[in-house]
Order: structure tokens, then C-alpha cells, then sequence
């Protein structure tokens, strides 16, 4: 399967957009749409190697928390938590 060749410019994108000045995501995005030259807009932006692991797991563990989330995998029926005590093999009974 091959890769996008704008996977970097979306990745670069959500990296800066925590971790960075608003100005230079809106900066990168102009001057993107303004050439889209490809080669030239990832040497000038995408020099740093951001570590965004960290962020994206405490971002993640601040959803979980907020919506009740206490194990994974977690199932939503309609919109509602599947309790517990059921298995998502259940589901065919309630149908």
C-alpha cells in the first residue's frame, strides 16, 4: 500500500496545531495552498521532530475520563455505553 504524499503535510499540521504558535500553522497552511510545492514546503516546515505521543496518550486518557471510558474496548450502542455485564456477542438478543 503507498503512502499519501501529503500523510507529512496533515501530520505536520496536527503535530504544530498543540504544540506550536496558531501563526505558524496558519503560515504553513497559506504558503501550502498558495504553491503546493511539495518538496519545498516540507524542508521549510517539517524540521523538527516533534514528539507527539505524549500529548495525543493524554489527550486520549482526558476523553476516556470525561465520558466514563474504564476499559478497552468499550462499546456504544446508539450512542450508549453497553454495560458491563453484557458481552458484545449479547447484542443479537437485544435486536
Amino acid at each position: 500500500m503507498s503512502k499519501c504524499k501529503l500523510t507529512p503535510i496533515i501530520s505536520f499540521l496536527y503535530k504544530i496545531k498543540d504544540l506550536e504558535p496558531k501563526e505558524l500553522l496558519i503560515k504553513s497552511m497559506d504558503e501550502w495552498y498558495s504553491n503546493k510545492d511539495y518538496k519545498k514546503w516540507l524542508s521549510k516546515y517539517f524540521t523538527k521532530n516533534y514528539n507527539i505521543i505524549p500529548l495525543l496518550t493524554k489527550r486520549n486518557l482526558d476523553v476516556y475520563k470525561r465520558i466514563g471510558i474504564k476499559k478497552l474496548p468499550t462499546y456504544f450502542i446508539n450512542g450508549y455505553l453497553l454495560p458491563e455485564f453484557y458481552e458484545l456477542y449479547d447484542i443479537r438478543y437485544h435486536l
